[in-house]
């Protein structure tokens, strides 16, 4: 549903800042969904599938050697959910199991199909995200940064968290020493 965008004052002098607060609340909400749709739709489309084949091969690219079991709980998915992706992924020759030091837990890693998947579906997030901030001249950047940092670190209210947040995220955008997600986590969990 469309904002109003009628030509009268959406913050009146008689608004409370109640009205206030839910009004930017309301935008931040459409702006969540909106992007989110965006992106969902356009790494699905590159990889062909919907569900969480996307996130499980994202998180596989992001944390090689990491196991099945990892990952539904990372993602807070159900096991059979991904053990479904990651057979649909193998028979795509998108990943592959290796046994680890305990021959019980299969470790999955991308193959070189799997890497290439993995960085279309970023530059196909890159392409959505990158017309959003191109006109933002250099102080709305500045302003913009610190308030979504300080928003998404707000987001995670347990440390397993932070792949579920940073699922289709470049994560050689932030580093771990930048991403305000992880710093979240950290914090979470060591407090």
């Amino acid at each position: 549903m469309p904002c109003n965008s009628s030509s009268r004052d959406p913050f009146p002098l008689t608004a409370s800042p109640d009205d206030r607060d839910r009004r930017l609340e309301n935008l931040l909400g459409a702006l969540a969904v909106a992007i989110a749709d965006r992106v969902r739709v356009a790494v699905e489309e590159q990889l062909g599938t919907g569900g969480s084949a996307a996130a499980v091969l994202m998180m596989i690219g992001v944390e090689p050697h990491i196991s099945a079991e990892a990952i539904a709980r990372q993602l807070n998915v159900a096991q059979p959910t991904i053990v479904q992706a990651v057979r649909a992924l193998q028979e795509r020759g998108l990943i592959q199991k290796l046994s680890g030091a305990d021959r019980r837990v299969r470790q999955l890693t991308l193959t070189k199909q799997g890497e290439q998947i993995v960085a279309s579906m970023l530059d196909r997030r890159a392409a959505i995200l990158a017309p959003l901030v191109s006109d933002l001249g250099d102080q709305d950047r500045a302003a913009l940064t610190p308030l979504i940092e300080a928003i998404l670190i707000k987001t995670v209210a347990r440390p397993e968290e932070r792949f579920l947040i940073c699922r289709f995220c470049d994560e050689h955008a932030c580093g771990p020493e930048e991403c305000p997600v992880e710093e979240a986590a950290a914090a979470r969990s060591h407090g």
